[in-house]
């Protein structure tokens, strides 16, 4: 039998939503290192992993605190790295505000894409013959490794800062 179209677009969906969680993690894992974020904000990221991990979309309020928080705190002290060019939050207000908002958006959705893949991951185990896995304890470990993946491509880019 033979699949429609519609059948392989469908088929592909779980594979996207999970290369774009992927990426996406991978991003935040760079920013934070560009950020140069204390290492608590670090754990507290990781553990939020966990639990929307493991909650799914209940955990959703929690990790859009986490997120306002942080990027409150970063709009407060004027955060920017220095990579970047660190007068540009003081000469340059409206791209630093405008940046600042589209990591915001940004993180909403990878946090709302993390909280609904559960199902995308169970789909794609499936495909390639895992079972008997846990998909949120495989989930939560490509999320954490996709993490240090953009902390250790940081590192390469800027090894002195």
């Amino acid at each position: 039998m033979q699949r429609s179209p519609s059948d392989r677009i469908q088929a592909i969906f779980p594979w996207l939503h999970l290369c774009i969680l992927i990426a996406g993690f991978i991003g935040i894992g760079w920013l934070l290192a560009a950020f140069h974020v204390p290492w608590f904000i670090w754990l507290i990221t990781l553990f939020l992993v966990v639990y929307l991990g493991i909650t799914g979309v209940d955990g959703i309020a929690l990790g859009s605190a986490w997120v306002v928080s942080f990027v409150s705190a970063g709009a407060v002290i004027k955060a920017w790295p220095i990579v970047w060019g660190s007068d540009i939050p003081h000469k340059a207000a409206k791209l630093w505000a405008a940046v600042l908002l589209l990591c915001w958006v940004g993180a909403i959705a990878l946090i709302t894409l993390l909280a609904t893949a559960s199902s995308p991951m169970q789909v794609v185990l499936s495909a390639i013959g895992i079972k008997k896995q846990s998909p949120q304890s495989i989930l939560i470990t490509f999320v954490w490794i996709a993490l240090g993946i953009g902390w250790i491509i940081y590192r390469q880019q800027h090894p002195n800062t």
